[in-house]
């Protein structure tokens, strides 16, 4: 599920706009967690990784967390256009789950920078 919603995230920036995008960056999807029923799913998600590895001197904290709420709002009220990219892709292996947006929070970001870098 994480490939697919990382796959629409990126061709929704290239094709619609940026929407899902912080200084021209697109979102970074770190996780995806998926209840055992397979309806639900929670898809970790965080600020670009280039917005978060600024230093506060060049980005404050508060900033950050500003535009962290503004994404949050910005998912819960148009995700379902990744939801449905997303389902296009997936049905055709299995029925996709209801997807929910949910900040990564400081020690998932950490795990998922350490593979990157």
């Amino acid at each position: 599920i994480k490939r697919f919603v990382e796959d629409a995230v990126l061709m929704y920036t290239s094709q619609r706009g940026n929407l899902f995008c912080i200084m021209d960056e697109p979102i970074a999807i770190i996780d995806v967690e998926i209840t055992e029923d397979l309806k639900h799913a929670r898809v970790f998600w965080s600020l670009p990784f280039g917005v978060l590895l600024l230093g506060d001197d060049v980005i404050k904290r508060s900033t950050r967390e500003k535009l962290t709420r503004r994404m949050q709002i910005i998912l819960n009220e148009r995700g379902g256009v990744l939801q449905g990219m997303t389902h296009v892709k997936m049905r055709h292996y299995f029925r996709p789950p209801k997807i929910h947006f949910v900040p990564a929070e400081s020690e998932m970001l950490r795990a998922a920078m350490q593979r990157i870098f």
